[in-house]
């Protein structure tokens, strides 16, 4: 039996989260949807037979603040890490070199996106299209007729040759965009 006092959270999301999540809602489009603050235990998994807890600390310990998913199947399609100044300082640089190190390995695309005070739409889906390029639709070959075909940010093949070239550095330098 524990002795801690423990006590309801107010909100999920910080309000930073929160504002950068209401954009990327608006930002991915059928079939994908988010699901904010999931743990990357959830997202990836040790393959030993009888993995050690140093296999598991670091993934059943971290989160991640938003996980792009096919709501039909709910394969995962990628993950966002909303950064902000505390991820300037070094035990959040080697915290968030190791989920980009992990998340690499298991070949789950990882956006890294700069907090800021608003977002603006078209570029986050620019973002999108450039780090899940690699996602492909089930099906989207073979689709007869306008209704099947996938539609929105992800349908096209978007090139990572947006005007604002000063964004895609940006987002290549996070390691995001290749």
């Amino acid at each position: 039996m524990t002795t801690a006092d423990y006590h309801a959270k107010q909100y999920l999301l910080t309000q930073a989260e929160l504002r950068f999540f209401r954009v990327l809602r608006h930002a991915v489009a059928y079939p994908l949807t988010v699901a904010p603050k999931v743990r990357l235990a959830d997202v990836v998994s040790c393959h030993r037979k009888r993995p050690s807890v140093f296999a598991l600390a670091p993934i059943t310990q971290k989160h991640l603040d938003f996980v792009l998913y096919d709501w039909r199947t709910s394969r995962i399609v990628g993950a966002v890490e909303l950064d902000d100044s505390s991820h300037e300082r070094p035990k959040a640089a080697r915290r968030d070199e190791l989920v980009n190190r992990i998340l690499r390995m298991a070949e789950i695309p990882l956006l890294r996106i700069r907090a800021a005070s608003a977002y603006e739409l078209l570029a986050l889906k620019d973002q999108l299209a450039c780090a899940l390029k690699s996602y492909h639709f089930k099906g989207a070959a073979n689709a007869s007729s306008p209704n099947q075909r996938p539609h929105g940010v992800l349908a096209r093949r978007a090139a990572c040759t947006h005007p604002r070239r000063r964004s895609w550095r940006r987002v290549r330098a996070n390691g995001a965009c290749r």
